[in-house]
């Protein structure tokens, strides 16, 4: 299928490149097979970044990751191996992968995927962003492209990074996207999470979903995100989660809300925090699903009647209770950062 034509494609794309070892270099095509790229060259330190499979390779520490040893000179065959394995094993394709974010099959038991909250919860936040299909996206550590998909189907100009390569997992996910009638087409990057290989105000809206509790650096993490924003850019965090009084998160090192929210500030940013609508509107079929406790899942369906049937209830347990409740249980959040315009 063709795919659709990407503002920033080939050397366009090459151009808003930046060497990492050198910190600045600009890049050239250094070899090409056929109309593809190959590798890329540092103008100024010789730098030589692999593409494969459409896929620049800023990471450079090779290891073992989702069951692939990328540290082995057969990695692409191992790769293609383990592909195979969660196709049999899973019972994953093209086809499930263009299902996501409401994939037919689940074997997550949480209510953010089992119950589809994480993918209401993406619609709800990109809705807010009023897209006009020009803007310039970062989608950070993607993991399976879903999220880049449904930006670029919107018209948007996107790059996707994530150090996971592998399909199901990471960037070769998004073949099963270039595939579809009036396919989409992004442009990805194998790297590793915080490292922003990009000219200074490339980008509108740098987005990140899940994963911005990896973050262990964030006052760096947040500098870079800063510098590649444009004047008014915005820094989207959607589902992201927290350490809380109750709770430590288990996904990555984590950081308490308030943490997040200084380095923002303490940045230049506007913030604008609130916790996922879907979470509350899928939290009755999460407890009656885990509880078998009446009185529990009773007090979940009186909250789940209440929410549906009065605006003013929602209005007043987002406003007063639910940052409350966050800090003491470890919510994930959403979080839109405005860049100021003065700002550079």
């Amino acid at each position: 299928m063709k795919k659709k034509k990407q503002r920033n494609e080939g050397e366009q794309f090459i151009s808003m490149l930046t060497c990492i070892a050198c910190e600045g270099g600009r890049f050239s095509v250094l070899e090409k097979t056929g109309t593809d790229i190959t590798k890329i060259q540092c103008r100024s330190c010789g730098e030589i970044i692999e593409v494969v499979d459409g896929i620049y390779h800023f990471y450079k520490n090779r290891g073992r990751i989702s069951g692939v040893d990328y540290s082995s000179p057969n990695w692409r065959e191992f790769e293609r191996e383990k592909e195979s394995e969660i196709e049999r094993e899973q019972g994953l394709s093209h086809e499930w992968l263009r299902s996501l974010p409401f994939p037919p099959q689940v074997t997550d038991t949480t209510f953010q995927y089992k119950f589809g909250a994480l993918g209401q919860n993406f619609f709800d936040v990109i809705n807010c962003l009023d897209l006009k299909g020009t803007e310039n996206v970062l989608d950070m550590a993607t993991g399976c492209g879903w999220t880049s998909r449904e930006f670029a189907k919107r018209g948007c100009d996107v790059v996707s990074t994530d150090i996971r390569r592998i399909k199901y997992h990471g960037l070769r996910s998004a073949e099963a996207y270039f595939e579809e009638d009036g396919g989409v087409s992004f442009q990805r990057l194998r790297l590793e999470f915080g490292l922003l290989p990009f000219e200074d105000h490339a980008f509108d809206i740098v987005f990140c979903q899940n994963a911005f509790q990896y973050v262990q650096d964030l006052s760096m993490v947040v500098r870079e995100i800063k510098r590649v924003l444009k004047p008014n850019g915005k820094l989207v965090l959607a589902w992201t989660g927290t350490h809380a009084l109750l709770k430590k998160t288990k996904w990555g090192p984590g950081h308490y809300l308030t943490t997040y929210v200084h380095h923002m500030r303490k940045a230049g940013f506007q913030v604008r925090v609130y916790y996922p609508l879907s979470l509350y509107k899928n939290l009755y079929n999460f407890v009656s699903n885990r509880s078998s406790v009446s009185i529990v899942v009773q007090f979940a369906r009186l909250f789940s009647h209440a929410w549906e049937i009065s605006p003013l209830f929602k209005r007043l347990f987002l406003r007063y209770v639910s940052l409350p409740i966050g800090f003491v249980f470890g919510f994930p959040f959403n979080l839109i950062a405005a860049k100021s315009e003065l700002q550079t």
